[in-house]
């Protein structure tokens, strides 16, 4: 799978590391840091396997949504209650998107 280097969120280059091996941390499927403006993907999981197209998506949704709600100062999904909330956003999001091609008429 492709991904943009980079997004412009709310005004913000957002660079995206991907692949990306998480080394810190073995439980993070994704993750954004505000401090450096970056999105860090990784193509598999700690245990070497393969992520699905699909999973990939939804965890960039979800971390360009988690950059949305940092840099705007809202933080509503900074919370574990607000991390599941996100995860069911992202899912949905994603859904609409795909299977309604989205994505072509969108972009």
């Amino acid at each position: 799978m492709e991904l943009p280097k980079e997004f412009n969120i709310l005004g913000h280059k957002v660079k995206v590391l991907y692949p990306y091996t998480f080394t810190e941390r073995g439980d993070l499927d994704g993750q954004y840091t505000d401090y450096t403006k970056t999105i860090r993907i990784p193509a598999q999981s700690f245990t070497g396997e393969a992520a699905a197209e699909s999973f990939i998506a939804v965890t960039v949704l979800h971390e360009i949504m988690h950059a949305i709600d940092i840099i705007s100062g809202h933080c509503i999904f900074s919370t574990e209650e607000g991390e599941k909330a996100l995860e069911g956003i992202s899912n949905g999001l994603y859904q609409v998107i795909k299977d309604n091609d989205l994505a072509r008429v969108i972009l």
